[in-house]
């Protein structure tokens, strides 16, 4: 008798949630929001100092946007990152002062990234009325807050990117 062990145990883990919450039609309701082509307010959910926050940030300078950021400071990786993050996103979609918010964080196994792997924060992600852009990992990490999020992006310069959709400076010209 066969079965995965660690890494393969959290795969079959996740793929069994993935088909739970397509199931459920949690993979939709993200998509349908509406996004401003150009956000006042941007919540981000990361670690605080963090190499995805300088990203982050590089990105949003590159467009030369000049928002409002509100950060949700939260572990990205253990046992406390997964509740740790629902609620800076639960939180700052309450606040009703963001137009978007991006989770995002750098990469690594499916093991460091799982805490975007768990149920309850999908599904929070799933049926909150603020569009989520996820931004974790790279292109070939594949988290369960990337089927739920209105939208996935490969790296936190591309959420900057995505979230601010215009160049403000060309536009400004």
């Amino acid at each position: 008798d066969l079965r995965p062990a660690g890494e393969g145990d959290l795969l079959v883990k996740l793929d069994r949630l993935r088909r739970e919450l397509a199931a459920e039609g949690l993979f939709e309701p993200q998509k349908t929001l509406p996004r401003p082509v150009l956000p006042r307010s941007i919540g981000v959910v990361t670690a605080e100092g963090s190499a995805a926050r300088r990203d982050f940030l590089a990105g949003l300078e590159r467009r030369s946007w000049h928002g409002r950021i509100i950060w949700g400071y939260a572990p990205v990786q253990d046992k406390r990152a997964a509740p740790a993050i629902r609620t800076a996103i639960a939180d700052l979609a309450a606040t009703g002062e963001v137009d978007v918010i991006v989770v995002t964080r750098g990469g690594g196994s499916i093991a460091d990234l799982w805490a975007f792997c768990d149920e309850a924060l999908c599904r929070t992600v799933a049926m909150l009325p603020v569009p989520v852009i996820s931004a974790v990992g790279h292109d070939v990490d594949r988290t369960l807050i990337d089927d739920v999020a209105a939208e996935c992006c490969s790296t936190p310069t591309h959420a900057a990117e995505a979230a601010v959709a215009v160049d403000c400076a060309a536009e400004a010209e």
